[in-house]
């Protein structure tokens, strides 16, 4: 939920390079993917971060928001519902 929050609000991450959001972080450039969490500072001080809130809001729009996904689901949920 963190990260999800984080990126709603236009907020740049740092994710560590095993981490479920690492692939996207990277391709999308949602922030900074580390090895190792002693490279955090480093990364702090050595990019600016402002860069990245552009493609961060566009990115929770398009694939996180849930207001994409809350049709289909009721749809699915009625159709359940109404049986075979």
């Amino acid at each position: 939920g963190k990260i999800a929050t984080y990126l709603r609000h236009g907020i740049p991450i740092i994710v560590n390079q095993i981490g479920l959001y690492a692939l996207d972080v990277a391709h999308f450039g949602l922030g900074v993917v580390v090895e190792m969490p002693e490279d955090i500072a480093m990364v702090l001080d050595t990019h600016d971060f402002q860069e990245f809130s552009g493609a961060v809001c566009d990115y929770f729009d398009k694939v996180l928001d849930a207001s994409r996904y809350i049709p289909g689901l009721f749809e699915k949920l009625e159709q359940v519902a109404a049986g075979p």
